[in-house]
């Protein structure tokens, strides 16, 4: 996986998303044409698929335009059994060092919008989120 500083496109091993993909084109894509519907909302509407060995993403669209890109990295102990605050966390060092090895030091701010790498203690979990401002 890449993550494209100039542009905002993601690159997996087995397509590309890129940041003016509306949900019809993402569908259409490599990608998307495997993903399954995983929440819908109204207007909001997210889709989960996997993009490449040891990689688990969600893509999530609002009005049919997309917003962002989450993107969590599989270890080899995940499983219902061993879900906790200390092997989220474990996995949130996982994405931290990828990003620094990847995009240099934070904050990972440019013109199309912004990469994080958090933890959600409300659903004990943790993602790389690369986020499409317009």
């Amino acid at each position: 996986m890449k993550i494209n500083q100039a542009d905002g496109s993601v690159v997996f091993a087995s397509g590309t998303i890129y940041p003016a993909m509306d949900k019809a084109a993402f569908l259409k894509s490599p990608l998307g044409s495997k993903s399954e519907q995983w929440f819908v909302n109204g207007a909001f509407e997210t889709r989960r698929f996997l993009p490449e060995s040891g990689i688990v993403a969600t893509i999530d669209f609002r009005d049919g335009r997309m917003v962002n890109i989450s993107i969590l990295f599989s270890m080899g102990d995940d499983s219902e059994d061993n879900l906790s605050v200390k092997h989220e966390l474990r996995r949130k060092q996982k994405h931290d060092e990828w990003l620094r090895e990847a995009l240099g030091e934070p904050p990972y701010r440019y013109n199309w919008g912004h990469v994080t790498s958090d933890f959600y203690h409300q659903h004990c979990e943790s993602d790389i989120m690369v986020v499409y401002e317009s």
